[in-house]
């Protein structure tokens, strides 16, 4: 098995990337022989730290010293009763962010990879998993949970700069490569097609053998099928497991603080100016599709027009709290996102023959979505911006705090008749153009 570190894609990096963490699970000393090795390997590929979790705590402090022999970072061990272990890892790994499970294929352990709402990996059996630098497997999605194994090796083969095999049937009615193609190409992964007709072989597990294939990847679904599992497992091919929609953490981690609903109302009984509530600022958000986006380049205050979409992550109402989508190229919105920068997002609707209209103004952190799930709640939730190209970064504005106000028509006669001038007409209006 090669120990050699991917290439980090110098050209498309990620940050912060996709795994925070890699679990361990050992609830017998007997799990560790074949997953031992493999955790010391995809740990420094992440640049993220190792916790072992098990239910016997004699095997804690050996394991761990083990790890840190092997130069790999590791966080305290954990230990949960026999009981309840897998639920309590299932918990665990949701408190840790995007986290990676490494697992086997036992009934308890597949039972943990539908349920933990995060990404796993299973380790093939003794003939030795195929860590290395090949490609990942992955089928042509039919469906939104499949659109979930997309998002994993996309931000997989992003991150470690590894290709990506799309294995699509070749019967007519198969569904179409073409879309998943062009999602991994406008992110910059190299990825190729294979279209065959199986004739009662397993296509994917066929492809990673004759590509040395570092892992196939999955939806969760496909676990279900457990020939297609113990065949993989057997043949030295391990399986990368995305979550499924109904499984996977909320994608939005939006807590916005903004006017209460039950703090609507004017600023001043006697002002046309009124406050908006924190759900009426989201609803707005979401009504509109174009707004502008401030943050600092080289100490320069910079304001630009975005596309973008609204997302709530679990699928939830969005005036309930959501997080902003944004596809960008090369430039400064990408560096402030790689930098993990606070930037504000404004969007308005004005009237100026009437003096109303309405701001909102949202204040977040900007990033680089490297999650998986977040990934895949983007691509079902896409900006579609104006501009075309072959190349986009996928961002995400995380909000933290949401304001607005609102403006009431105003009677304009009594308006200019108090200010003592005359009342301006409409544009075009004096020109006998009807105003808009």
């Amino acid at each position: 098995m090669s120990r050699d570190v991917p290439t980090v894609n110098d050209q498309f990096p990620m940050s912060p990337p996709p795994v925070r963490r890699v679990i361990l699970p050992l609830r017998e000393a007997a799990d560790l022989g074949p997953r031992l090795l493999p955790a010391a390997v995809l740990g420094p590929w992440f640049d993220s730290p190792i916790q072992v979790v098990v239910c016997q705590p004699e095997l804690a402090d050996g394991i761990d010293a083990t790890l840190g022999n092997l130069g790999v970072a590791v966080v305290p061990a954990a230990c949960f009763d026999d009981g309840d272990f897998h639920e309590q890892v299932a918990v665990l790994a949701g408190a840790t962010g995007p986290s990676l499970l490494l697992l086997g294929s036992s009934d308890q352990d597949l039972e943990l990879a539908r349920a933990c709402g995060q990404t796993a990996f299973l380790v093939a059996d003794q003939a030795g998993p195929r860590l290395n630098t090949g490609p990942l497997v992955v089928g042509v999605p039919d469906g939104p949970d499949d659109l979930g194994a997309l998002a994993v090796a996309a931000t997989w083969s992003r991150f470690l700069d590894l290709s990506v095999r799309l294995v699509a049937d070749a019967a007519e009615d198969s569904p179409d490569p073409a879309q998943a193609y062009q999602k991994l190409t406008e992110m910059g992964v190299d990825v190729g097609v294979d279209s065959l007709r199986p004739h009662g072989l397993e296509p994917l597990t066929l492809v990673a053998r004759t590509r040395n294939a570092t892992a196939v990847v999955v939806p969760e679904h496909r676990l279900r099928d457990r020939e297609f599992v113990d065949r993989a497992i057997r043949e030295g091919i391990s399986i990368l497991v995305a979550p499924s929609a109904k499984t996977a953490p909320s994608g939005s981690r939006s807590e916005a603080l903004a006017t209460p609903d039950s703090e609507q109302g004017d600023a001043d009984p006697s002002s046309s100016l009124g406050l908006l509530s924190r759900r009426q600022c989201f609803q707005l958000l979401a009504s509109q599709s174009v707004g502008r986006m401030a943050y600092v380049v080289d100490g320069w205050p910079t304001v630009v027009p975005v596309n973008y979409a609204v997302f709530s992550g679990d699928g939830s109402d969005v005036t309930d709290g959501a997080d902003v989508i944004i596809r960008s190229l090369e430039g400064g919105k990408l560096q402030a996102a790689r930098q993990g920068e606070v930037v504000c997002f404004q969007i308005d609707q004005v009237r100026p023959t009437t003096r109303a209209g309405w701001s909102v103004l949202a204040h977040g952190q900007l990033e680089v979505i490297s999650d998986p799930s977040v990934l895949r709640s983007a691509w079902l939730n896409d900006p579609d911006p104006w501009v075309k190209s072959e190349r986009w970064h996928w961002l995400r504005l995380v909000v933290f705090s949401i304001s607005g106000r609102r403006q009431v028509e105003t009677d304009l006669e009594v308006a200019g008749f108090r200010r003592g001038g005359r009342i301006p007409s409409p544009v075009g209006h004096e020109a006998g153009v009807a105003p808009p």
